[in-house]
């Protein structure tokens, strides 16, 4: 049999001492001495080399090395046009109003007050009945604004989610509101998830992202969380993100002390901020991702985190938009395909009576999007994990800077 290396490997130096050698499209992830490193090289570019060789064995186990006539890439094609066209699963985020109880500082949604209601919460149910009948599997966000503005419109659709076979959704909120009866109902809603934003010790947070109660939104978000995991224990994985820039950066230690004490039962994400009000507390890309490494790294040394949890996985896509059944739904019952697109106001469609989309052939772009036209992403071997990254954002800083992040995670992996 005759073999050739995998498109997909990913060598990294760690340090003096190892190297990383990573196949995305696998999995499979290997540390290497550094006395190994020229020879590892070698096998993997010399067919001359007598297979025999241990570290040949193992590369090939790995698949690190693997049968010439495997298409690699054709594994990809295939998988990425099944899962865009599939019929039978559909994904929305649905924003049940443009309203908050918080101010925070640095928010870009325009919060028009507007909530999903009346004859257009009734069109949604509609849609979503009609969507049971026809499909197996919805996967749903709630969002806004703030979701849990609108619980009780939240059950409304979820008694019409229920109607699927299967039904799973999460929910992105600031966590304030949530109280005993909206934590006893998570199970039946079938919320498995919840994100959380929290950005820094109690004075920080409060000041940037201030409740208009102006109640202390640290201890009460705090607080809600530990009743939530004393009900669900891990069975909502709940994730605290944390926005992070320069006015911040000195706060997120004490944040990070007093939530390690629900060591492994939440995961935390440190996300750059975007400051449209004041560019100059925006912390520089690349700097951010070595400031993010860091934390990932303190927090991986006191076993909040498991190394394991850095190792990138495959995906089937970029951004679930480009699936034929993949939508943003506004409280006026408009489609999008991509939440950026809502302040230009140019819906992909809008959702009638009858639960049925209207589609509208101002925009274009989503029809005409597929990622296997895109030959630079086609001979890149990160393109697994990638699968080309957010549509709307194609460009190569980004790409690069993709890369980075995905080279910060593998070390952490180890």
């Amino acid at each position: 049999m005759s073999f050739k290396r995998s498109k997909y490997n990913i060598l990294l130096r760690v340090d003096k001492k190892r190297y990383i050698l990573y196949n995305s499209l696998y999995g499979s992830l290997i540390t290497i001495p550094n006395n190994k490193i020229e020879l590892v090289r070698k096998l993997l570019t010399d067919n001359a080399i007598i297979h025999k060789e241990t570290l040949w064995n193992l590369l090939k186990e790995n698949s690190f090395i693997i049968a010439r006539e495997i298409d690699e890439y054709k594994i990809i094609a295939d998988k990425y046009d099944k899962t865009i066209q599939q019929s039978n699963v559909l994904m929305l985020q649905i924003l049940m109003n443009l309203d908050c109880n918080f101010s925070c500082d640095y928010c870009f949604e325009k919060l028009t007050g507007e909530y999903l209601l009346g004859e257009n919460l009734q069109k949604v149910q509609n849609f979503l009945d009609s969507r049971s009948k026809e499909q197996e599997c919805a996967n749903v966000t709630w969002m806004g604004g703030e979701p849990l503005l609108s619980w009780r419109e939240i059950e409304v659709l979820s008694k019409s989610l229920k109607k699927f076979k299967r039904f799973n959704a999460k929910i992105i909120t600031n966590g304030f509101l949530f109280n005993d009866k909206i934590i006893h109902s998570l199970e039946d809603n079938c919320i498995s998830g919840i994100f959380i934003t929290i950005d820094g010790d109690p004075h920080m947070h409060n000041k940037r992202r201030t409740c208009k109660s102006n109640e202390d939104a640290y201890n009460v978000i705090k607080r809600n969380i530990g009743k939530i995991l004393e009900r669900f224990d891990t069975n909502v994985k709940i994730t605290i993100n944390i926005n992070l820039d320069f006015e911040n950066l000195s706060h997120v230690k004490q944040m990070l002390n007093d939530y390690k004490t629900f060591k492994n039962s939440v995961n935390f994400s440190i996300s750059r901020t975007v400051r449209i009000d004041s560019p100059e507390l925006e912390i520089p890309e690349k700097h951010f991702l070595n400031i993010q490494s860091d934390i990932y790294q303190e927090l991986t040394n006191c076993k909040v985190f498991n190394n394991e949890m850095f190792i990138p996985e495959r995906r089937p896509f970029g951004c679930f938009n480009e699936c034929n059944n993949g939508f943003t739904i506004t409280p006026s019952a408009q489609i999008y395909k991509c939440i950026s697109e809502i302040e230009d106001k140019k819906p992909f469609g809008t959702i009638d009576n009858n639960g049925s989309i209207s589609t509208n052939t101002n925009n274009s772009f989503w029809l005409k999007y597929n990622l296997l036209e895109r030959n630079d992403c086609k001979s890149c071997n990160y393109l697994p994990i990638c699968m080309g990254g957010c549509p709307k954002k194609i460009s190569k800083i980004e790409c690069k800077m993709n890369k980075l992040r995905y080279n910060n995670r593998l070390k952490l992996s180890i």
